[in-house]
């Protein structure tokens, strides 16, 4: 396997590990460990998890090893503060420009969160489809990338909170504010809307964070 290669596949398979409760957060990553596990010398190992301490998502112990970065309820709140903001703020711009067809597809979305949560499949990634389908809808690509890098930092938050309940993945999410969200859009409803979203954000993993209401 080339050097370029190994670093970005050890990269992306302890991130993997990570998101699907491989790792613990009080788990140290050890690079001879992944050396032998993916038969490699440590130099790439080295280079992937210095690239993932840059990421803010291991922190580098010296003559120990590597902590997963535990992330704070103050940090939580910021970034979902930060989603109210740019999704509200968006839709509120953005009202009167929200087609059938674009409602219609955060439905179906919508449908296929629920089926997933039933069937205990990849739910997650069917929120972060909502959210960034009603981020796509206002054409505004700067704040859907940012938002996009916001969920992926609290999938990591929400990975740590259900370990630090000893139950990783039986947290249900609520889908109920997303359909509320959409029937509010249909009815250029801004108030009932942004009232749903603050709703949708500030229960993140069935905790309460203040969110705001600024909008």
């Amino acid at each position: 396997m080339q050097k370029g290669k190994a670093r970005e596949t050890i990269y992306n398979s302890v991130l993997e590990s990570i998101l699907n409760y491989e790792y613990a957060p009080e788990c140290i990553i050890n690079e001879g460990d992944l050396a032998r596990k993916f038969n490699c010398s440590k130099a790439p190992v080295r280079e992937a998890l210095a690239s993932l301490c840059d990421a803010k998502i291991l922190r580098n112990i010296p003559r120990y090893g590597y902590e997963i970065v535990r992330i704070s309820y103050e940090e939580v709140r910021d970034i979902l503060q930060f989603r109210y903001l740019a999704e509200g703020g968006m839709m509120k711009k953005n009202l009167q420009n929200y087609k059938d067809a674009d409602l219609d597809k955060l439905r179906n979305i919508n449908e296929q969160y629920i089926k997933s949560i039933v069937e205990k499949t990849d739910s997650w990634k069917f929120n972060c489809e909502f959210h960034l389908t009603l981020m796509a809808c206002s054409g505004n690509l700067h704040l859907q990338e940012l938002v996009k890098v916001s969920m992926e930092k609290l999938k990591r938050a929400c990975v740590q909170i259900e370990w630090a309940r000893r139950c990783p993945e039986e947290l249900s999410p609520d889908t109920v504010n997303h359909q509320k969200i959409v029937d509010a859009l249909q009815a250029r409803d801004i108030r009932t809307a942004l009232e749903f979203l603050r709703k949708d954000l500030s229960d993140f993993c069935e905790m309460h964070y203040d969110v705001g209401d600024w909008l």
